[in-house]
């Protein structure tokens, strides 16, 4: 089913209007206007409005998602909190669709074999993967392994590939999946690519998500390890470090298949990653309108986030706290207190050694109930050259393993024979729908307009509006019997605004 998302993008705009021209006769009027250098409205060393203001309203919202603290509250909070995740994302679950596995290659290790494959994710998509298989009849767990900002997915040896070979020798399945749009995945095979910002947001433009995207790849993830013969379905981990382990997050909170959990430099707030570098992958839509990262957590049958004292400020191990604090009282009201735990290590943000160690000791305990939960000694293993686990070789791939790109065009062309189809439709709900889209359905009022003189020939401004922004303005009218005003807007800011611009304005008269 489609549904509607929407995501809001605020730009920090100046407005100008009406302008004189700079020459040398105007230059020695006093109403002369300067148009190459605009002075500033506000103090140039001010914090960032548009960060403050969205930080400080985000620090509010986090202290109105606490946890319930019956089972009876949680239970109801449990159920709207997936139907709002479903809602937001766009989660897509389809267990029935053939998983059609097509196994395309087969390394055989000491120990252990590495298959690289491809499995249908959505009515004729693959995905590329690796599938890393202990020597023996197993059955054995089976544990997801879901790919960061890593530029080569899961290829690359330095986290990804490690964590596969690590599971394998220590007597786990691992399934490791390309993340949508990244890896092999990326819109040119073998040009490995970021798949965010424009390109992972382009999804929002046909009603989908990034983060519904990966959510969705990842069940179907889950459907091939529990599939597999050798693989005990009562016992199915996951983990992921960075944009990984923020998926880890999300498939072991919509999933109750996955028993354990060890998300790695991922988990903090979601007020801490308000302008920070988050990916769009890593973002759910209106998600601090009704829930905190605890709620997600909570969520869990069993996680252990894994953090950094040395990290980006949005995973630091301060912000994982404030939301394992929130989160361990539902395990504790459910007698489950031993479900949930943490590890931080002084090391740079990565999937490292003491990361494997930990994730195997959490694994051990919760999916072969043996040790302690606390970190288990690593077997040795031996990494691959990269085109070893390539799926296909460059430039190679499968026409199934749809990209972004031609997804978004499939479904927009989809969409667009259905809107010319569909006869005529009613302008004014299209026009709500647009407005509810845009966040204007309230328009805000104007409390007062701040007035701070004249600097080059331009007025400067700050209005203050009824929902606390300030927006900075200059304005000129000095152009003589000018007939209207013109507002001039640059997402950059007014010194991206040419002064051209300016004077072409003002030669018309305006």
């Amino acid at each position: 089913m489609r549904i509607k998302l929407f995501y809001s993008v605020i730009l920090a705009c100046l407005i100008v209007t009406s302008c004189s021209v700079r020459n040398d006769k105007v230059s020695q009027d006093p109403g002369y206007i300067e148009t190459d250098s605009l002075p500033a409205v506000l103090p140039e060393n001010r914090p960032d409005l548009i960060e403050s203001t969205l930080r400080n309203e985000a620090y509010m919202r986090f202290f109105t998602h606490l946890l319930p603290d019956n089972i009876q509250d949680w239970e109801e909070y449990k159920t709207a909190l997936k139907a709002e995740i479903v809602n937001n994302t766009g989660l897509d679950e389809n267990h029935s669709l053939p998983l059609d596995i097509r196994k395309k290659s087969t390394i055989q290790m000491d120990g252990y074999r590495v298959e690289n494959i491809t499995f249908q994710t959505r009515p004729g998509i693959y995905a590329t993967a690796n599938l890393f298989v202990p020597d023996g009849n197993g059955p054995f767990p089976g544990v997801i392994n879901m790919i960061g900002h890593w530029q080569k997915g899961k290829i690359d040896p330095s986290g990804p590939q490690a964590v596969g070979h690590s599971l394998a020798v220590n007597g786990y399945v691992c399934l490791s999946v390309d993340p949508w749009g990244a890896g092999e995945r990326s819109t040119i095979h073998g040009e490995f690519e970021y798949h965010g910002a424009n390109l992972g947001a382009s999804l929002m433009n046909i009603g989908e998500s990034l983060i519904g995207m990966q959510i969705s790849d990842n069940m179907r993830g889950v459907d091939l390890l529990c599939s597999l013969p050798y693989v005990d379905a009562d016992k199915i981990g996951a983990t992921g470090a960075s944009g990984g382990g923020n998926q880890t997050m999300w498939i072991s909170a919509m999933d109750e298949r996955i028993k354990a959990a060890v998300p790695v430099v991922s988990v903090g707030t979601f007020e801490s990653y308000i302008m920070r570098s988050n990916c769009i992958c890593e973002t759910l839509v209106d998600g601090l309108a009704f829930t905190e990262e605890a709620g997600i957590l909570a969520l869990s049958n069993a996680i252990m986030p894994i953090n950094r004292y040395r990290d980006n400020p949005a995973f630091l191990s301060t912000e994982m706290l404030r939301s394992y604090e929130n989160a361990k009282r539902v395990f504790d009201m459910k007698g489950e207190g031993n479900h949930i735990s943490y590890k931080v290590f002084d090391l740079p943000h990565g999937y490292a050694a003491e990361d494997r160690s930990a994730m195997l000791g959490w694994f051990n305990y919760h999916l072969k109930r043996i040790g302690t939960g606390e970190p288990a000694e690593e077997k040795p293993f031996d990494l691959l050259p990269e085109t070893d686990v390539m799926v296909f070789e460059a430039g190679k791939r499968d026409a199934d393993v749809v990209t972004t790109e031609e997804y978004c065009k499939l479904i927009g062309n989809e969409l667009r024979s259905e809107y010319l189809n569909s006869g005529s439709f009613d302008v004014n709900s299209k026009k709500s729908q647009l407005a509810e889209i845009l966040r204007i359905k309230d328009k805000p009022d104007l409390k007062r307009a701040h007035d701070y003189g004249v600097s080059g020939g331009w007025s400067r401004i700050a209005l203050e509006t009824s929902d606390n922004k300030i927006i900075p303005l200059l304005l000129s009218n000095t152009s003589a019997g000018f007939s209207e005003y013109v507002i001039v807007t640059n997402p950059l800011g007014k010194d991206e605004i040419p002064g051209s611009l300016i004077e072409d304005i003002i030669n018309s008269g305006k």
